[in-house]
């Protein structure tokens, strides 16, 4: 099990959370989130990103840096829709699910539809686990742009800016009240 490594608010319970993710729910039983509550359920919000025809490169790239399982399906798994021969390989959706509870999605965008590249946004990767953000800061910066060193920010612990080989913009933050 991977340290602790999740966005601020959401719940610790990193299986239940996996298992909802895709359904765009998350569903708690008797979780400290809520103890009056024998089930709740939340919206979740997934960063999802769309790459030109690289997406498997980039998916399997950020499962090796982040850990977790990661399922791709192809535009060749459904025949019935309307797509070019020629992307049938390409992915029609991804989801990476990491043991620590984030989720992180993507795509493949299909012949006949504009890309543009991402701009004005940024992944946002915040940490308990010192060593987990150095980890993911040093796998994430290989092959990219730094574009603010990981260091110590006014506001105390680790923070860090940089734009991957794939020209995704993240941010990476450790709290080191440990």
């Amino acid at each position: 099990m991977l340290p602790a490594c999740t966005a601020p608010g959401l719940p610790a319970n990193a299986e239940e959370q996996a298992l909802r993710a895709r359904s765009g729910t998350l569903t708690l039983k008797g979780s400290s989130f809520d103890p009056r509550a024998e089930r709740r359920t939340m919206s979740i919000l997934t960063a999802y990103l769309s790459f030109r025809d690289n997406a498997r490169e980039a998916m399997t790239f950020y499962r090796s840096v982040l850990g977790g399982s990661l399922d791709l399906v192809e535009f060749s798994s459904f025949p019935q829709m309307p797509h070019d021969p020629a992307d049938a390989h390409l992915i029609m959706h991804s989801w990476l699910t990491t043991d620590d509870g984030m989720v992180l999605a993507g795509s493949d965008t299909p012949t006949g539809m504009d890309h543009q590249a991402p701009q004005g946004i940024s992944v946002s990767v915040s940490c308990e686990d010192v060593d987990r953000a150095r980890s993911i800061w040093d796998g994430l910066s290989d092959g990219g742009t730094i574009t603010m060193a990981l260091g110590a920010p006014p506001w105390g612990g680790l923070f860090g800016m940089l734009v991957d080989r794939f020209g995704i913009s993240w941010m990476v933050t450790a709290d080191q009240t440990q």
